[in-house]
């Protein structure tokens, strides 16, 4: 039942996670076994050519809880939030300046330091969530929203507001004055629009208002949000105004 077991199989939270011959991912809840891989990373995980070379490994920090499981032949990174049950895809810039799979290979909590063994250099990291790029390379976060509808009615989107940490623009460089992009897909992420950025505010400048206007016309609307600058990203919520027009 276990496909390349002593790589994947690891322990975390009084639980063991590991990947199936079924490709659906894991976790035992004492006597049973509870497949926490949604069905959109499932099929991802199905359509790898191959996940024998997968490895996963666990850690804990600012109080989160995660299982990182990786496939190297399809050159991705996949990881498990056990604090709010969800998964994101996490990836590094390799050297060729490309993004793909998580350069961590390998963990170990040592000296009260998250440390990280790197895949492709061999150097050892320490993890620390107060630092915005990963050995001075660029860290790329991105959100995408879920199918944003009301009752499938034709709606104008007048107004999308972000509420989120402002004000902390580095003293100079990159990310001294930060800005957030967005795009918009009116037709479920077959297609997206140009991509449109606003200001989070220099440093101190915390009451920074984060908004886009007229964003479209349609039935739903997907949205991602993706920030490049080395600063803190924390997205609180969400608001969107929108005008209904013709079912």
């Amino acid at each position: 039942f276990f496909s390349n077991f002593f790589l994947q199989f690891v322990n975390l939270d009084n639980s063991f996670f590991f990947l199936g011959n079924d490709r659906i991912i894991y976790r035992t809840m004492g006597y049973q076994l509870k497949p926490i891989s949604t069905f959109p990373i499932s099929q991802k995980i199905e359509s790898y050519s191959t996940v024998s070379d997968a490895y996963a490994f666990t850690y804990v920090i600012s109080g989160h809880k995660f299982y990182a499981i990786t496939f190297p032949s399809a050159n991705a990174t996949w990881e498990y939030d056990l604090t709010t049950e969800l998964w994101h895809e996490r990836q590094s810039e390799n050297v060729a300046q490309n993004q793909g799979q998580w350069r961590a290979t390998t963990q170990v909590f040592f000296d009260n330091l998250n440390l990280f063994g790197d895949f492709e250099t061999g150097i050892i990291y320490q993890a620390d969530p107060t630092v915005y790029t990963e050995n001075g390379a660029t860290i790329i976060r991105k959100v995408i929203t879920a199918t944003q509808f009301a009752n499938y009615s034709r709606a104008t989107i007048d107004r999308l507001i972000l509420m989120m940490d402002t004000g902390f623009g580095l003293i100079s460089g990159q990310g001294s004055e930060p800005r957030i992009m967005l795009r918009t897909s009116l037709d479920g992420a077959r297609t997206w629009g140009y991509e449109e950025t606003q200001p989070l505010g220099t440093q101190g400048q915390y009451e920074t208002e984060v908004f886009w206007t007229s964003l479209g016309y349609g039935r739903t609307a997907i949205f991602e949000f993706s920030m490049s600058d080395p600063i803190k990203f924390a997205i609180v919520g969400a608001f969107l105004n929108s005008t209904l027009g013709d079912s």
